[in-house]
């Protein structure tokens, strides 16, 4: 959950984590930075990740040569 105070909040795996996110956006692209990402196999999202795709449900974002896909299921 991407929360108006600027933290997000990430659950799963019996885990919940709050971090911190912001935006910007350059000649590049949106960018999206995630940082005080504390928790077991999570910490590689830490850092600036470009937004390469952007659905109503879906956002797909690059940094380096990884993707990360964040889906949303609406019940």
């Amino acid at each position: 959950d991407f929360n108006d105070d600027g933290t997000v909040t990430i659950t799963g795996d019996g885990q919940t984590i709050t971090a911190m996110w912001s935006t910007t956006e350059t000649a590049s692209g949106v960018w999206v930075e995630f940082s005080g990402v504390n928790g077991a196999n999570i910490q590689a999202i830490t850092g600036s990740w470009l937004i390469v795709e952007c659905d109503p449900d879906r956002l797909e974002m690059t940094k380096n040569t990884d993707t990360m896909v964040l889906e949303q299921t609406c019940n």
